[in-house]
């Protein structure tokens, strides 16, 4: 069974949390191929990446990846619109760790610092014989949301510290 992100963008305004929406619409009923490919290659859009699952919360953590910070919850503060879709979700059985980063910790994160390589055998992490080793960029599997989409992200506040994603795991 797969895991997906249900990821919410806030901005902090007049002492409260509004959700923003940072993704297009789409029609998923509608959409060509092509759209939705255009769609998935989005930088802002968190597609099945387990080892950026792991950076955000430690969630299908096969390489050992020490997380951003541990799993928080749902902000005390939260808007009333993430508020919303969180009481909404909650209660399904495989809905799980549920957090928060602000922008001011992504960017912060040394996504450049070294991991151990690991290799998957038979879904079971083991270590290489070798001195091969990863950045956390490089194991990330889909490096967009790092390498464009936090860039895309500053754009929308003065202090990053006032954008933050609020998101949690479905199992």
């Amino acid at each position: 069974m797969g895991c997906d992100i249900h990821e919410h963008f806030e901005v902090r305004q007049d002492g409260g949390w509004t959700r923003i929406q940072v993704l297009p619409p789409i029609d998923w009923d509608t959409a060509t191929p092509e759209e939705e490919e255009a769609y998935w290659n989005l930088p802002l859009f968190l597609g099945r990446d387990y080892e950026l699952f792991s950076v955000l919360a430690g969630v299908r953590n096969r390489l050992d990846i020490r997380p951003i910070a541990p799993p928080r919850g749902v902000p005390e503060d939260v808007g009333e619109a993430v508020r919303a879709a969180w009481n909404a979700a909650r209660h399904y059985p495989d809905i799980h760790t549920a957090s928060w980063l602000s922008l001011r910790e992504l960017l912060d994160f040394d996504w450049d610092q070294s991991l151990i390589h690991l290799s998957l055998r038979d879904n079971e992490p083991s270590r290489l014989h070798s001195q091969n080793f990863l950045t956390y960029r490089e194991a990330v599997s889909d490096n967009n949301f790092i390498n464009r989409g936090l860039g895309e992200l500053q754009t929308l506040v003065e202090n990053p510290a006032d954008l933050r994603m609020v998101f949690w795991f479905d199992s």
